[in-house]
């Protein structure tokens, strides 16, 4: 796909820049005439095999250390093809990084497979680290315009950009931003500068698309608790509202009456959590599960105990289940 173009509107803002990207065909379709990888082939896997469309974090390229490892998994374990995008200014791709070009850029490789025959429902649109602020904001533009991918994977995700920078530890050991959150007012004045928030967690309630969190338990970058955050909003349309008269009471100054209400609702809640949500202890991971109901995908949260911040990407159990969960299945879609 190097060479492929995006041309749409965003903020005020038209966009018109080369791409670099990666097809990865499914491993069948190297063994199936015509021998040369072009246009008809790349079709043909097309039609043949799911896609996953691929949005890496924000260190380095579609090419750096483990990334081609992720694709050669899942072309091979589960038989689809992978399209990986470098955003704007990464790599070959031309442009300057922001999130609405981000946004864009996901968008293009989205096009650019159902203009080679790929619908909806061939597409799996995947994102790691901040390849998940990316792919959540792709879903939610194509939830407004009744579009549903077959799935929406996010691995290490965020629950936005600010929340996660108040979480994150640089190599893995030093947090960012803990020595500003003595002066609270320093903090608020850094967010409210900051271009580029990735409110992944605004962005997801709209996804209509079975949605999949995975995220390690001993992620040193990005915490799980992030993606737990997540599932928990996702969850909270099922339970019963927390009314907005108690709401700006939560823990502070409460009265009594206040605090029987409180407690009495949170048993509520408690229960339809227990209702709702389906938890199993994988070997390898534990599971939360939830259906949605009125035709919306289920939500799943997969915390497997190891993989860290990149190589749980490479965890057969995390590949298994997404095939599973996705109906990704060798050599149809």
């Amino acid at each position: 796909m190097t060479g492929a173009h995006s041309k749409r509107v965003a903020e005020k803002v038209t966009v018109f820049s080369a791409l670099g990207a990666w097809f990865v065909l499914a491993d069948a379709s190297y063994a199936v005439p015509p021998t040369p990888i072009d246009e008809l082939a790349i079709r043909n896997a097309i039609a043949a095999h799911p896609t996953i469309l691929f949005f890496h974090g924000n260190a380095a390229t579609r090419a750096a250390v483990f990334r081609p490892r992720v694709y050669g998994m899942y072309t091979t374990r589960l038989q689809a093809n992978v399209l990986v995008v470098d955003y704007r200014g990464f790599a070959d791709s031309e442009g300057t990084p922001s999130e609405p070009g981000l946004i864009i850029d996901a968008r293009a490789g989205f096009d650019w497979l159902t203009a080679r025959g790929a619908s909806a429902h061939d597409i799996v649109l995947m994102g790691q680290s901040l390849g998940t602020g990316v792919v959540a904001g792709l879903a939610a533009q194509l939830a407004e315009e009744g579009v549903d991918p077959r799935g929406v994977v996010l691995v290490a995700a965020f629950q936005s950009l600010p929340l996660m920078l108040e979480e994150y530890q640089m190599f893995g050991f030093l947090p960012l931003l803990r020595p500003l959150k003595a002066v609270p007012f320093i903090t608020k004045l850094l967010f409210r500068f900051l271009r580029s928030r990735f409110d992944t967690e605004k962005a997801l309630p709209s996804v209509r698309a079975p949605i999949i969190l995975v995220h390690a338990l001993n992620d040193a970058d990005i915490p799980h608790t992030q993606s737990v955050a997540l599932f928990n909003t996702l969850l909270e349309p099922h339970l019963s509202p927390i009314p907005p008269a108690l709401a700006p009471a939560l823990g502070i100054g409460m009265t009594p009456e206040q605090v029987r209400e409180l407690h009495i609702l949170g048993a509520k809640r408690a229960e339809e959590r227990l209702q709702h949500v389906r938890e199993d202890d994988l070997v390898y991971a534990n599971l939360k599960r939830f259906e949605r109901g009125d035709g919306q995908g289920a939500v799943s949260l997969l915390l497997p105990v190891s993989g860290k911040h990149n190589e749980v990407l490479l965890s057969e159990g995390v590949i298994d289940f997404v095939g599973q969960t996705l109906s990704i299945k060798r050599g149809t879609c």
